[in-house]
């Protein structure tokens, strides 16, 4: 499903990771699964603390010993990887435009 001006983005809602929803739509029924999956865990850790990711390693660790943790970054490089894309297509525009 297509979403534009012509056919707007539903509302949306949130319920609690242990509550799951039930959709006739099985494209609805396919996000809702793919929701359970966390992707980033936001930890507020003023003035960075030493060993925070053994610290938080360790913390998962003992909720679930094959739970998978890539790695711990400062949120700043999280932020910033969102919007590399963006980035490089402005840089690109100021280049294009320089270069006529």
């Amino acid at each position: 499903m297509t979403y534009d001006y012509k056919n707007p983005i539903r509302p949306m809602f949130w319920v609690p990771e242990a509550q799951t929803v039930q959709y006739d739509d099985p494209a609805f029924q396919s996000g809702e699964t793919w929701s359970h999956y966390l992707y980033n865990i936001v930890i507020w850790a003023p003035g960075d603390p030493p060993r925070m990711e053994e610290r938080v390693r360790k913390a998962l660790a003992s909720v679930d010993p094959g739970l998978v943790l890539y790695g711990v970054d400062p949120y700043s490089k999280v932020v910033s990887a969102d919007f590399q894309q963006e980035n490089m297509i402005a840089t690109l525009t100021i280049l294009f435009d320089g270069l006529r």
